[in-house]
């Protein structure tokens, strides 16, 4: 565990750990290096491919092409990154972390961790969402986007696929509170004020749904009841 400031961490020592690390190593955590590039860091995990938890710094880089992760065993997935300010640098993010996990076929946790702590609508996280539900239906638990933005269509598409889905913690619009079809019918929504959170009850009357009441706001959801009653 190499965690915060990791600036004296050059690629020459990153690779000396390798030998003392394998074969017994399952879980990294690697914190902040800008003298570690993505190419540094993915062929360092990828010496280590019994890995089943990683946790990672991002940062912005603009390599063509993007390395790949080569972790089958990977079960959970948390990467910390700072707020994006464009849709390109939301993009370039969903990107690398589709390439980080895209070889597991067990992945059940994924969390991103941000610096920011509202929900920015015009960046949205929607492109990682399709990978989720192409990818990762199957196997995935636990979806911890923290305040990152996604879009109607992408939630309903998460809700209707992942269907063993049991936490979901992300930042959705005030439309997106009626759902037909879908793992989730709200039925009633109770807006109190700015300070109190809003209460949705599901159509199963067994899960309730804790969110921020601010537009677009943070949903919070226990979906295990949901999920086993449909």
């Amino acid at each position: 565990m190499i965690q915060n400031n990791c600036g004296s961490i050059t690629p020459a020592i990153l690779r000396s750990f390798i030998p003392h690390l394998r074969p017994r190593v399952r879980s990294v955590s690697l914190g902040l290096s800008y003298s570690l590039t993505d190419d540094d860091v993915f062929a360092f995990l990828n010496e280590l491919p019994e890995l089943t938890s990683v946790e990672l710094q991002y940062y912005l880089q603009l390599k063509i092409p993007a390395p790949t992760l080569s972790l089958p065993h990977i079960g959970s997935f948390t990467a910390k990154y700072a707020q994006p300010h464009t849709r390109d640098e939301a993009n370039h993010f969903c990107v690398w972390v589709r390439r980080a996990i895209s070889s597991s076929h067990r992945l059940r946790i994924l969390r991103l961790i941000g610096d920011h702590v509202k929900s920015n609508p015009s960046v949205s996280f929607d492109g990682l969402i399709s990978h989720m539900t192409a990818r990762h239906f199957r196997t995935l638990r636990v979806l911890d986007l923290g305040t990152a933005f996604i879009g109607g269509d992408a939630f309903k598409q998460l809700c209707a696929t992942c269907t063993i889905l049991e936490d979901l913690t992300a930042g959705v619009g005030w439309p997106t509170a009626v759902i037909r079809d879908h793992i989730l019918c709200l039925l009633s929504v109770c807006r109190r004020s700015d300070s109190d959170p809003v209460s949705w009850i599901s159509a199963q009357g067994a899960t309730r749904l804790q969110c921020p009441a601010f537009i677009p706001f943070l949903l919070t959801s226990r979906m295990s009841n949901v999920a086993k009653s449909t």
